[in-house]
This record gives structure tokens, C-alpha cells and sequence, in this order.
């Protein structure tokens, strides 16, 4: 009884170690690729959100630079400062944070 109930614990934990392996994989299709995002997006470039020295972009995935652009207008115009980006996430549609930030004394020398 006691060798039965030991063959069940240790059937029990391959099966839990398989189950987690599944559950931390990413998901890949046929071609070996990510998935593509099955939301599609469809926004203007624009600003969500600024404050002080971060602004907040959401954009198209095929537009980011037109966001990079955006972004260093703001830090340009509005702060007098450069953009740096720091944070990126998309769904369907991309939404990056920016940092602006004073610039660096050496860089505007080596240009």
C-alpha cells in the first residue's frame, strides 16, 4: 500500500510538472513565429497623457516612428528637452512612454 501510494505521489508531480511547462510556454505557431495579435488597431497617432517630464503615446505598430517623432516634439517644444523612450507595450495597438530629458552636455559637443 505504502509503494502505491508513493508510485501515485510521483505520478501526481510529473503530471503537475507537465501541466506548468504548458502553462509557461509562449505562444508559437506552425512557422516557429509569436502569434500575431488578433485585435487590430485602428488610432491616430496622439498623446494620452503627459506629465512632467513623461508623455504617453498610443500608435499603430507600423507608425512608431511618427510617435518617436510625436514624443520629441512634446520634450522639444513643451520642456525643452529631449526624448528618450522607456516603455513600450502592444495589443493590437502600441502604447510607449517617453522620458524627457536634459541634454547631455558631451553629446551636443561630439555633434
Amino acid at each position: 500500500m505504502k509503494s502505491f501510494a508513493k508510485s501515485l505521489t510521483k505520478l501526481f508531480y510529473v503530471v503537475l510538472l507537465i501541466f506548468l511547462y504548458g502553462c509557461a510556454t509562449n505562444n508559437i505557431d506552425s512557422s516557429g513565429g509569436n502569434l500575431k495579435y488578433d485585435k487590430v488597431c485602428d488610432v491616430e497617432t496622439r498623446i494620452l497623457k503627459s506629465y512632467g517630464d513623461t508623455v504617453r503615446v498610443e500608435y499603430e505598430p507600423q507608425k512608431m516612428i511618427a510617435a518617436d517623432n510625436m514624443a520629441s516634439e512634446y520634450c522639444l517644444s513643451s520642456r525643452n528637452k529631449v526624448s528618450t523612450k522607456n516603455q513600450v507595450s502592444c495589443d493590437g495597438c502600441c502604447r510607449a512612454t517617453y522620458l524627457c530629458k536634459t541634454k547631455n552636455i558631451d553629446e551636443e559637443l561630439n555633434n
